[in-house]
């Protein structure tokens, strides 16, 4: 009869150093896949610096709404407050009207969505817009000046 020895291996916890180089490693995964898929912390980010400003500097105020029938359903973005004498004013869109979907799925805005047209701060934007958004195929372009 053969005696063997096996040794055995008691873990131990992380230390302070790679404890936190795990936490690290894990922030940043998760801050890279908040930011691919437009997650929660993106969209703050967004609301603060981008679609808040915007709205602010031109003059309205749109949230999203549904619009179609029970079987489809399509959300706009839809303006439900025109600052008096403000750029949405002045080009005549009023509350109620809609900014038409992109009719190109690929290479399109993912930072704000609709609002990264007013990124950079231009002096003159294009919008495309439906003023009667259930008839969506009634798209008029808008050009409004700071």
């Amino acid at each position: 009869m053969t005696n063997s020895t096996t040794s055995v291996r008691v873990s131990q916890p992380l230390g302070p150093r790679a404890f936190l180089f795990v936490l690290v490693v894990l922030a940043i995964s998760l801050l890279g896949l908040d930011i691919a898929l437009n997650g929660p912390l993106t969209w703050a980010v967004a609301q603060r610096v981008l679609v808040a400003p915007a709205e602010e500097e031109w003059g309205f105020h749109a949230e999203w709404k549904d619009y179609g029938s029970s079987e489809h359903v399509d959300s706009l973005l839809t303006v439900i407050r025109v600052t008096a004498g403000g750029a949405f004013d002045r080009a005549g869109i009023k509350p109620g009207f809609a900014f038409a979907r992109r009719h190109s799925a690929s290479f399109g805005p993912r930072f704000g969505g609709p609002y990264a047209v007013f990124s950079g701060k231009p002096t003159t934007v294009r919008l495309r817009m439906i003023d009667t958004p259930p008839e969506q195929w009634r798209e008029q372009m808008y050009e409004l000046k700071r």
